[in-house]
């Protein structure tokens, strides 16, 4: 009975995380970001696939942006990560920072942009690893 009740629970998660997945990917391809996949995968790794349980989602903050001079937040916490009024507002800022980088570091593919986030974005030694799962795993939400 246990082991029953222990699969239904473990289905039930991975269907609130596969639809999850699916709203949060949706959001985020009617941004029109030039990179919409980065931006998703980004997002997924920051929020350990939009976990509700997980702060920075509870504060709209989808990509865990911390303290910026774009100051598209309303409050800062003690950690530095910002707190926005909504996803809306977070996704919009997502944008703006999205092409403050382009143009800065003239970014001019994909490819060229991963590669920056892998060296700046975080200094995670393995968010690359990190950020190539999520990108496998949101791709179809980009095709």
């Amino acid at each position: 009975m246990r082991l029953l009740v222990f699969l239904l629970l473990a289905h039930l998660s991975l269907a609130q995380r596969t639809d999850r997945i699916a709203h949060y990917t949706h959001l985020i391809a009617q941004q029109g970001y030039q990179y919409p996949h980065l931006a998703a995968a980004i997002s997924a790794v920051e929020t350990g696939y939009w976990n509700p349980k997980v702060g920075i989602v509870r504060a709209h903050n989808l990509f865990a942006f911390k303290r910026n001079s774009r100051k598209n937040y309303i409050a800062v916490r003690p950690s530095g990560y910002v707190v926005f009024e909504s996803d809306s507002a977070c996704l919009a800022d997502y944008g703006q920072y999205e092409q403050q980088v382009i143009r800065k570091y003239t970014l001019t593919s994909a490819e060229r942009f991963r590669r920056h986030l892998i060296r700046r974005f975080s200094s995670d030694p393995n968010y690359g690893r990190k950020l190539q799962h999520a990108l496998t795993a949101t791709k179809h939400c980009f095709r």
